[in-house]
Parts: structure tokens; C-alpha cells; sequence
């Protein structure tokens, strides 16, 4: 049996969430996704915090694919809170990015992300993205997580990722 790939993808447009649902479903990665519409969310659910306590219902993803561009907490800050905690670092995160100068900036940051796909996101353009992603997960032979492993926040901070 096919091990399922849990997603949690993470844009704060409408429809660029849905055209890369659509395009995650194509390539047959649909099945376990989870959305947040924007930074903070996705940092609760990653965190298990208020609406996400139900680590059994919201359980952690296999890969973050996070769009970097967002309004309040941007998708620095997420990735630099992931890259700190211990519970999420191993994640691989493949930033969402709307030109490839952008992706490459993020695949060369402090809190280097494991790959990019420029928007919008179609189906071609993930199919090099669904290999890195299975090597990432099937392939890397992580111990499985518990359920009820819920990371620790990193101390937070204000500030926006700076170039």
C-alpha cells in the first residue's frame, strides 16, 4: 500500500490556493492536504494552537508547501519558525514563489527552504516537485511522529525576513 503524503499548503489567495489544490489532485498528492490561508494559521496548525489542538484531526504534514508572499505573517516568518522548532526543522518546506529570482533568493536564505515552484501553480510544473517530494519523505526513513507531539514554539518575533 502507497504511503499517503500529508501537505499542508499554505497561500493566502483564493485562487491560487485552489488552482494548486486542483493541480496537487492531477498529480494524485490531493488526498491529504491541509490549507491555511495565511501565515499565522499556518503556524497555529503547525503549533497545535486554538482551532488546531486536535493533533489526531489536523496532524503534521509530510511537506509544507508555503507561499512566501503574504500580508501579516509572511512565509519568512513561517519558514524561520519551522526551521527553529524542534519538533517541525526536518519538515521539507518547497516555497511558493511568484517569479524563480524569488525562489532562488528563498532556496538561499537563512532558513534555506528544500525547493520551489513559481505561480501559478500548474500541473506541469509540479511534476518534477511530487518526485522531490516523495524522495523527501519516503525515502529519507524518518521516524514515524506521534500524534501527540506537539512542538514548542520558538520565541516569536516582529520583524520581517530582511534581504
Amino acid at each position: 500500500m502507497e504511503t499517503e503524503i500529508r501537505i499542508l499548503l499554505v497561500d493566502d489567495d483564493a485562487a491560487d490556493l485552489q488552482q494548486t489544490l486542483e493541480a496537487l489532485r492531477r498529480r494524485c498528492l490531493g488526498r491529504a492536504v491541509h490549507t491555511a490561508r495565511g501565515g499565522q494559521e499556518a503556524l497555529d496548525y503547525l503549533f497545535g494552537r486554538g482551532h488546531f489542538e486536535a493533533r489526531r484531526r489536523f496532524p503534521l504534514p509530510d511537506v509544507i508547501l508555503l507561499d512566501l508572499n503574504m500580508p501579516g505573517t509572511d512565509g519568512f516568518a513561517v519558514l524561520r519558525q519551522v526551521r527553529l522548532a524542534e519538533g517541525l526543522r526536518r519538515i521539507p518546506v518547497a516555497a511558493l514563489c511568484t517569479s524563480r529570482c524569488e525562489g532562488e533568493r528563498a532556496m538561499g536564505c537563512e532558513f534555506h527552504v528544500n525547493g520551489y515552484v513559481v505561480k501559478p501553480v500548474i500541473f506541469e510544473s509540479l511534476a518534477s516537485l511530487s518526485q522531490r517530494i516523495e524522495n523527501w519523505t519516503l525515502r529519507l526513513d524518518l521516524p514515524p511522529r506521534s500524534y501527540t507531539d506537539i512542538p514548542k514554539s520558538p520565541v516569536t518575533f516582529n520583524s520581517a525576513y530582511a534581504a
